[in-house]
């Protein structure tokens, strides 16, 4: 087949959608597919291999004539590009998907709440229901879906990971070191809660047997002075390493024990299930979307998105995972096999196939 993938994502934030396809698209040309990315971001150094840098409509236009793909995958729902796009591709007669990556869910829609209505009054519902389907990362995200009552095919391709090979080393349960590495983002990601929880947590006997090690970057300047402060007024045995890629982000999770996510909304983290590859059981609130993964593997906590139930949770799983290490450990990993790379873009282009 051969099909383009639209997104947008810069080179020095960390971007869930860029981190998918950097993993998917090479797995998914190792098909025999011709597998196309239209970058609207422009980076002085290529990310993925082709991808081009689409700035404008005539641009957008000329490629899709030169390439001529059997279909096109927007991964947004709010880019009024994207919508403009799309325009032409049905002009062209040319099927397009749509992968909101946690965007059609009540909490995100919470977010903007005016604009987003405005938006969705104005293209978004429109958008969506010309496409030959929605893309959703689990069933959760599919049901919690906002937009009712519009015609569309819903289908299920979740996030993946690859597996790594440091498992077998041995850490040590003196200190149990939690691992949050994401986005800085305090209301999304539920740093506003985590704080606190870590504080009070502290207080109950956390300090001396646990360690918070906070890895990740804000794009949003209130977002980083407020991070800031909560680093400042953290107890000792809370650290920020800074933004991780690459090396630095695999040593960060080969270093860790667990690790700690308390978001209000997710589509499907990547990060969590990069922290099961390496061996770490996850604690998580419920609403980062992997729950069904964390209990029926028994590879983490589930918590909820309260100070209190995190603190609470916080205390308890030091405990446990001293306890269990060895078999939490061993469990993560069973869990993060299930969604290797190479079978999601198997799995990708029979589903792709499927709505066509």
């Amino acid at each position: 087949m051969r099909f383009v993938h639209v997104a947008s994502y810069k080179d020095e934030f960390f971007n869930g959608i860029k981190s998918v396809l950097e993993e998917l698209v090479p797995e998914q040309r190792k098909l025999g597919h011709d597998v196309y990315v239209f970058n609207q971001e422009y980076n002085e150094k290529e990310i993925i291999s082709g991808e081009r840098y689409i700035s404008s409509s005539q641009e957008f236009k000329d490629a899709i004539n030169e390439i001529n793909p059997e279909f096109v995958i927007f991964h947004s729902l709010y880019g009024l590009s994207d919508v403009r796009y799309s325009w032409y591709l049905n002009k062209k007669n040319i099927p397009y998907l749509v992968e909101p990556h946690g965007g059609t869910s009540l909490e995100n829609a919470k977010k903007n709440t005016m604009i987003k209505k405005i938006a969705n009054f104005v293209y978004a519902n429109n958008f969506i229901h010309h496409a030959a389907g929605l893309i959703y990362l689990n069933k959760k995200e599919m049901d919690d879906c906002v937009f009712k009552g519009i015609r569309r095919n819903g289908v299920i391709v979740p996030n993946g990971t690859r597996i790594h090979g440091q498992l077998v080393k041995t850490r040590s349960v003196d200190v149990v070191k939690f691992v949050f590495l994401a986005r800085i983002d305090i209301i999304q990601k539920g740093l506003d809660l985590l704080f606190p929880a870590i504080k009070e947590a502290n207080k109950r006997g956390a300090l001396g047997k646990a360690e918070f090690h906070f890895y990740g970057k804000a794009r949003n300047p209130q977002w980083s002075k407020m991070f800031d402060d909560y680093i400042a007024q953290s107890d000792k045995n809370v650290v920020y390493h800074g933004a991780a890629y690459g090396h630095d982000k695999e040593k960060a999770f080969e270093d860790g024990d667990i690790f700690i996510l308390t978001s209000r909304y997710e589509g499907m983290p990547m990060a969590a299930l990069e922290a099961l590859s390496y061996g770490l059981p996850c604690l998580l609130t419920q609403q980062t979307n992997v729950t069904d993964i964390i209990i029926n593997k028994s590879c983490g906590w589930i918590t909820e998105t309260s100070i209190e139930a995190i603190s609470n949770s916080i205390v308890s799983v030091i405990d446990d995972f001293q306890a269990r290490r060895d078999q939490l450990m061993k469990n993560a990993v069973g869990a993060a096999e299930m969604f290797e790379w190479n079978k999601i873009a198997a799995d990708s282009i029979r589903i792709y196939t499927s709505l066509i």
